[in-house]
């Protein structure tokens, strides 16, 4: 459960990190320093994710839930399609609910 509580949480980070700099963008005005600084936030935050989920995986390899989250992460954080539809095909292949699909990490 701990490790999959921290999952959980740089997860949250990443999407958060990820919403701050979008949200630059309805600004009518913005500082270069600070959409430099959001997009170093983001990309920390998301380094910081791949490196606990790649720990947890590793410790993990046949957790259908664990590679389920992974494939939202990627899908969400990351935008690769294609990798997150590999690891939920692998989640659903070890076998699993879906209700991991349904959390929302906003």
């Amino acid at each position: 459960k701990r490790n999959y509580r921290m999952l959980a949480r740089v997860h949250k980070e990443a999407l958060q990190d990820q919403r701050d700099f979008w949200k630059l963008f309805m600004r009518s005005k913005t500082q270069d320093a600070t959409v430099k600084q959001a997009l170093l936030d983001l990309q920390a935050s998301s380094s910081r994710a791949q490196m606990v989920y790649s720990k947890v995986m590793d410790r993990y390899p046949n957790n259908g839930k664990v590679l389920k989250c992974f494939g939202k992460f990627l899908e969400e954080v990351k935008n690769d399609i294609a990798g997150a539809t590999k690891y939920y095909s692998e989640g659903n292949r070890l076998g699993t609910t879906d209700a991991i699909m349904n959390m929302d990490f906003d």
